[in-house]
């Protein structure tokens, strides 16, 4: 699951922004694109395969740190700076221009994973065991194998309402051309929702996509 961090480079004297996201390994390329519409004020260092941490223009020399408390960044779009809540005692002036960066980087991470998660889920065909009309499912399976989709199958419809916010499925993979795949698109293709459970019920694990 995706984590946020805000830490302290004592290298180069900066703030760093340190982010953790599955999404990276794969498409880490991507993100350091992205990173380039942050011009020079800001860098971006690999820390591992899911890590990366990304160096604010906002810097402290070692002492000044005694004087200031320092707690994890959190993410929330409803928080009133845009969606960045920072626990750490700073003057206003400074904190305002903390801030400033903090959603700088926020608006490319969601930039970053809105993209990310496009490119994951466009050969996906999502077909929901429950909550969706099985006319629906019907045309869905139909539409996946004339365009070569694999099938991701999940629990709920609302699950799948719910994605964009919790970035987790309880779901099961199946590509195209497969014995499973083939299974699956004959139980769908006739409205057969029980034969559609009974195949895939056993399949089905928690994701979580960031």
């Amino acid at each position: 699951m995706r984590e946020y961090t805000l830490a302290y480079d004592a290298k180069s004297k900066k703030f760093a922004f340190v982010y953790k996201c599955k999404l990276l390994k794969k498409y880490y390329d991507d993100f350091s694109n992205l990173m380039e519409k942050l011009k020079d004020d800001f860098s971006v260092e690999k820390l591992g395969n899911n890590v990366i941490q990304v160096l604010l223009p906002f810097e402290v020399e070692p002492e000044e740190l005694k004087k200031r408390t320092i707690a994890p960044p959190v993410m929330d779009e409803e928080s009133s700076m845009g969606g960045m809540k920072v626990g750490m005692k700073l003057e206003p002036e400074d904190a305002e221009e903390l801030y400033k960066h903090l959603e700088k980087v926020q608006t490319l991470i969601f930039d970053f994973e809105d993209y990310a998660m496009k490119e994951e889920t466009k050969n996906l065909e999502f077909l929901p065991l429950s909550g969706y009309p099985t006319s629906n499912i019907i045309e869905d399976a139909k539409s996946a194998f004339e365009n070569k989709r694999d099938f991701c199958v999940i629990d709920t419809m609302e699950s799948y309402n719910n994605f964009s916010t919790t970035a987790t499925l309880n779901q099961a993979i199946y590509k195209f051309g497969t014995d499973s795949y083939n299974n699956i698109l004959l139980a769908a293709m006739i409205g057969d929702m029980e034969e559609l459970k009974r195949i895939t019920k056993d399949s089905l694990k928690k994701n979580e996509w960031l």
